[in-house]
């Protein structure tokens, strides 16, 4: 996907980037359907590949890529965790409630996900990670399906940092269809935006002290 962001790429380059996503996905690829059917229907369909590319070259010219809009991002963008709740809860509220029904972009992202504001950076400078982050709020994602399980499901999108830590197979009770634990990859979590961002606030500190 490279392409997408090269500034120098013309048109007939991402014609072909187009085709390769063509070739590589073939009928596994969910066209742009009206009526969406369930999950369960497009894995008996062989459809289980949803590619969306903003860009409208690539898009253009066939119903088996979706266009720009196809999902509504809802990101509450804070490392504070009740925040991060506040917001999605209000999102699931607007879902259920039908205030988005018929809007545009068909599918909801809920972004399950704490992210480093400039103060949680000076706070955890040594200490804070998105890997912890990630912990934190997936330690509370089952009370939050359980408090919303009236609501069916948690956006058409779930979005999780290091699922391996989550309790997803128990939120989507899919533990029958699993063949084990999530395997965690080898390598400690990462902390580079801690150690990088520490380098860059000793040098901006120094700095005003001069």
């Amino acid at each position: 996907m490279n392409e997408l962001f090269n500034p120098d790429a013309t048109a007939n380059d991402k014609l072909k980037l187009q085709q390769m996503i063509l070739d590589t996905f073939s009928d596994m690829l969910i066209p742009e359907w009206d009526d969406m059917p369930t999950v369960g229907r497009l894995q008996e369909l062989g459809k289980t590949v949803l590619v969306s590319v903003e860009d409208a070259v690539v898009s253009n010219g066939t119903d088996r890529i979706w266009g720009k809009g196809a999902f509504r991002n809802w990101f509450a963008n804070t490392p504070d965790l009740n925040k991060m709740i506040s917001y999605n809860s209000r999102l699931l509220g607007e879902l259920e409630g039908g205030e988005l029904a018929g809007e545009a972009p068909p599918f909801n992202k809920l972004s399950w996900l704490l992210t480093p504001d400039v103060a949680y950076i000076k706070d955890n400078v040594l200490g804070g990670s998105l890997y912890k982050l990630a912990k934190e709020a997936n330690g509370a994602l089952q009370k939050f399906a359980d408090d919303h399980e009236e609501k069916k499901k948690l956006g058409d999108v779930l979005l999780i940092d290091y699922v391996e830590t989550s309790p997803l197979f128990d939120v989507l009770g899919l533990w029958d269809k699993s063949k084990g634990e999530f395997v965690p990859d080898n390598g400690a979590p990462s902390i580079a935006f801690t150690l990088t961002t520490s380098v860059l606030l000793v040098i901006g500190t120094l700095y005003n002290l001069i």
